[in-house]
């Protein structure tokens, strides 16, 4: 976060050079560990990227965390790769929502979420969920095992992993 050139001069956001897409959290994250280092007046704190969760607030609403499924092969994932439609899942029914879907990719050796695509209402929030466990470092298993309040869009996640 610190500049090379001039050592007091901190970047975070649009204006850092990093990988990280340009999104509000991850420019508010940056910020957060550029000014502990500022007040700190070392740098005792580094960006690690947490999965980053991204939407599209389209109707329905599109997003997706972690790796394509091209990205994770690429890697040398072995996954397991769901997919399903969802437009007759009472989720989608109660909202009388006909294109909905989802994809998750779960790495078949450590039952790790490696990637998730969700189309459809609350596909923002499921995408949260997931981004959390993918940080707490939760295995499908184990959001699978999670009991949600039902019925919400968190309690079909369940299904999807």
């Amino acid at each position: 976060m610190r500049s090379v050139s001039n050592p007091q001069v901190f970047a975070a956001g649009d204006c850092a050079d990093t990988r990280a897409p340009n999104l509000t959290p991850v420019s508010a994250y940056e910020a957060r560990i550029a000014y502990k280092n500022l007040l700190a007046g070392k740098d005792e704190r580094r960006v690690e990227y947490p999965p980053i969760p991204s939407a599209v607030f389209t109707l329905p609403p599109v997003g997706r965390v972690g790796m394509l499924e091209s990205e994770a092969r690429a890697a040398g994932i072995d996954i397991v790769a769901k997919f399903a439609t969802t437009e007759g899942w009472y989720s989608s029914l109660r909202v009388a929502e006909s294109h909905t879907a989802y994809k998750t990719l779960v790495d078949a050796k450590t039952g790790l979420i490696v990637g998730a695509h969700f189309m459809g209402p609350g596909a923002e929030e499921q995408l949260n969920v997931i981004a959390l466990a993918m940080k707490a470092g939760m295995t499908a298993n184990q959001v699978k095992a999670t009991i949600f309040a039902y019925p919400s869009y968190s309690s079909d996640l369940g299904s999807m992993v």
